[in-house]
Protein backbone atom coordinates (compact mmCIF):
# COMPACT_ATOMS: atom_id res chain seq x y z
CA UNK A 1 0.00 0.00 0.00
CA UNK A 2 2.88 2.25 -0.01
CA UNK A 3 4.19 4.08 -3.22
CA UNK A 4 7.90 2.20 -3.62
CA UNK A 5 7.99 0.17 -6.72
CA UNK A 6 6.76 -3.20 -5.54
CA UNK A 7 3.75 -1.68 -4.71
CA UNK A 8 2.95 -0.09 -7.91
CA UNK A 9 3.81 -3.62 -9.41
CA UNK A 10 1.51 -5.36 -6.69
CA UNK A 11 -1.26 -2.62 -7.88
CA UNK A 12 -0.96 -2.88 -11.13
CA UNK A 13 -1.12 -6.58 -10.91
CA UNK A 14 -4.06 -6.23 -9.07
CA UNK A 15 -5.21 -4.14 -11.67
CA UNK A 16 -4.87 -7.03 -14.09
CA UNK A 17 -6.69 -9.58 -11.81
CA UNK A 18 -9.54 -7.08 -11.60
CA UNK A 19 -9.30 -6.56 -15.40
CA UNK A 20 -9.88 -10.43 -15.88
CA UNK A 21 -7.46 -10.58 -18.52
CA UNK A 22 -4.89 -13.50 -19.25
CA UNK A 23 -8.00 -15.83 -18.31
CA UNK A 24 -7.77 -14.63 -14.97
CA UNK A 25 -10.79 -16.57 -12.91
CA UNK A 26 -13.64 -14.74 -11.80
CA UNK A 27 -13.64 -16.17 -8.33
CA UNK A 28 -9.63 -14.79 -7.88
CA UNK A 29 -10.90 -11.48 -9.55
CA UNK A 30 -13.49 -11.14 -6.64
CA UNK A 31 -11.42 -11.98 -3.96
CA UNK A 32 -8.63 -9.48 -5.10
CA UNK A 33 -11.42 -6.71 -5.44
CA UNK A 34 -12.84 -7.66 -2.12
CA UNK A 35 -9.50 -7.40 0.14
CA UNK A 36 -8.94 -4.01 -1.38
CA UNK A 37 -12.48 -3.06 -0.63
CA UNK A 38 -12.18 -4.30 3.06
CA UNK A 39 -9.20 -2.00 3.70
CA UNK A 40 -11.67 0.91 2.73
CA UNK A 41 -14.73 -0.43 4.83
CA UNK A 42 -12.97 -1.51 7.67
CA UNK A 43 -10.42 0.96 7.80
CA UNK A 44 -11.69 4.34 6.82
CA UNK A 45 -10.16 6.56 9.00
CA UNK A 46 -6.60 5.41 7.98
CA UNK A 47 -7.29 5.02 4.01
CA UNK A 48 -8.76 8.77 3.74
CA UNK A 49 -8.92 10.73 0.40
CA UNK A 50 -5.28 11.69 0.66
CA UNK A 51 -4.44 8.63 1.29
CA UNK A 52 -6.41 7.46 -1.82
CA UNK A 53 -5.29 10.23 -4.00
CA UNK A 54 -1.89 8.73 -4.29
CA UNK A 55 -3.29 5.52 -4.86
CA UNK A 56 -6.08 5.55 -7.28
CA UNK A 57 -5.77 1.98 -8.51
CA UNK A 58 -6.63 0.60 -4.71
CA UNK A 59 -9.86 2.63 -5.79
CA UNK A 60 -10.35 0.90 -9.17
CA UNK A 61 -9.62 -2.32 -7.69
CA UNK A 62 -12.13 -2.17 -4.67
CA UNK A 63 -14.58 -0.36 -7.17
CA UNK A 64 -14.70 -2.22 -10.50
CA UNK A 65 -18.16 -4.35 -11.29
CA UNK A 66 -16.41 -7.46 -12.91
CA UNK A 67 -17.12 -8.56 -16.52
CA UNK A 68 -18.78 -11.72 -15.34
CA UNK A 69 -21.20 -9.79 -13.34
CA UNK A 70 -24.68 -9.05 -14.41
CA UNK A 71 -25.73 -5.54 -15.04
CA UNK A 72 -28.38 -5.73 -12.13
CA UNK A 73 -25.62 -7.16 -9.97
CA UNK A 74 -23.87 -4.62 -7.22
CA UNK A 75 -21.10 -5.69 -5.43
CA UNK A 76 -19.70 -2.28 -4.44
CA UNK A 77 -19.97 -1.71 -0.62
CA UNK A 78 -21.73 2.17 0.22
CA UNK A 79 -18.19 3.20 1.50
CA UNK A 80 -16.56 2.63 -1.30
CA UNK A 81 -18.96 4.03 -3.67
CA UNK A 82 -18.73 7.17 -1.42
CA UNK A 83 -15.11 7.71 -1.67
CA UNK A 84 -15.16 7.16 -5.49
CA UNK A 85 -17.70 9.99 -5.60
CA UNK A 86 -15.31 12.59 -3.13
CA UNK A 87 -12.42 11.38 -5.36
CA UNK A 88 -13.99 12.33 -8.68
CA UNK A 89 -14.83 15.53 -7.35
CA UNK A 90 -10.92 16.21 -7.39
CA UNK A 91 -9.70 18.33 -10.02
CA UNK A 92 -6.81 15.96 -11.49
CA UNK A 93 -7.61 12.31 -11.91
CA UNK A 94 -6.14 9.39 -14.52
CA UNK A 95 -8.02 9.01 -17.69
CA UNK A 96 -9.77 6.16 -16.40
CA UNK A 97 -10.99 7.47 -13.67
CA UNK A 98 -14.92 7.72 -15.00
CA UNK A 99 -17.31 6.54 -12.00
CA UNK A 100 -20.73 4.98 -13.13
CA UNK A 101 -23.05 5.37 -10.26
CA UNK A 102 -20.05 4.95 -7.40
CA UNK A 103 -18.25 2.12 -9.36
CA UNK A 104 -16.34 1.60 -12.69
CA UNK A 105 -17.12 -0.22 -15.75
CA UNK A 106 -15.00 -3.35 -16.34
CA UNK A 107 -12.12 -2.53 -18.18
CA UNK A 108 -9.62 -5.03 -20.65
CA UNK A 109 -5.95 -4.56 -18.88
CA UNK A 110 -4.62 -2.98 -22.30
CA UNK A 111 -7.18 0.10 -22.08
CA UNK A 112 -6.90 0.78 -18.34
CA UNK A 113 -2.94 0.32 -18.88
CA UNK A 114 -3.56 3.05 -21.55
CA UNK A 115 -5.05 5.16 -19.84
CA UNK A 116 -3.56 5.20 -16.41
CA UNK A 117 -0.20 7.27 -17.89
CA UNK A 118 -2.77 10.02 -18.78
CA UNK A 119 -3.82 12.15 -16.26
CA UNK A 120 -7.83 14.22 -16.99
CA UNK A 121 -8.49 17.72 -15.61
CA UNK A 122 -11.43 19.12 -14.57
CA UNK A 123 -11.44 23.04 -15.73
CA UNK A 124 -13.66 25.64 -14.43
CA UNK A 125 -15.99 26.98 -17.32
CA UNK A 126 -15.69 30.51 -17.41
CA UNK A 127 -14.11 31.18 -20.74
CA UNK A 128 -10.38 30.99 -19.41
CA UNK A 129 -10.32 27.02 -19.75
CA UNK A 130 -7.93 27.08 -22.75
CA UNK A 131 -5.56 29.78 -20.76
CA UNK A 132 -6.11 27.44 -17.55
CA UNK A 133 -4.42 24.37 -19.44
CA UNK A 134 -2.10 26.35 -21.31
CA UNK A 135 -0.50 28.15 -18.40
CA UNK A 136 -0.73 24.80 -16.47
CA UNK A 137 1.19 22.40 -19.16
CA UNK A 138 3.70 25.47 -19.57
CA UNK A 139 4.51 26.31 -15.77
CA UNK A 140 3.75 22.26 -15.22
CA UNK A 141 1.88 23.22 -11.90
CA UNK A 142 -1.47 22.28 -11.36
CA UNK A 143 -1.98 25.72 -9.33
CA UNK A 144 -3.53 27.41 -12.54
CA UNK A 145 -6.43 24.96 -12.98
CA UNK A 146 -7.83 26.76 -9.81
CA UNK A 147 -6.55 30.42 -10.34
CA UNK A 148 -9.44 33.06 -10.65
CA UNK A 149 -10.08 34.11 -14.25
CA UNK A 150 -8.14 38.10 -13.55
CA UNK A 151 -5.04 36.02 -11.97
CA UNK A 152 -5.11 34.58 -15.61
CA UNK A 153 -5.70 37.86 -17.16
CA UNK A 154 -2.70 39.59 -15.42
CA UNK A 155 -0.11 36.59 -15.90
CA UNK A 156 -1.07 36.86 -20.06
CA UNK A 157 -0.26 40.44 -19.60
CA UNK A 158 3.04 39.89 -18.24
CA UNK A 159 3.70 37.02 -20.60
CA UNK A 160 2.52 39.15 -24.00
CA UNK A 161 5.13 42.06 -22.57
CA UNK A 162 8.05 39.96 -21.80
CA UNK A 163 9.98 40.25 -25.33
CA UNK A 164 10.86 36.49 -25.21
CA UNK A 165 6.91 35.97 -25.98
CA UNK A 166 7.10 38.96 -28.30
CA UNK A 167 9.11 37.37 -30.56
CA UNK A 168 6.88 33.86 -30.98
Amino acid sequence: MGKSEVSTLAQDHLCRIVCQDDGVDAEVAEKARAQCQSLITDYPQWVNNTFLQDRFKLLFIAGTHLKDEGPYMDNIPVQVKEKIMQIDTLPVKPKWFIPQQGGFDALNYATFRENDSQLRYSLREDGACQFRAALMLHDKNEIWLDVDKSVILQEIKIMVGNQKYKQR
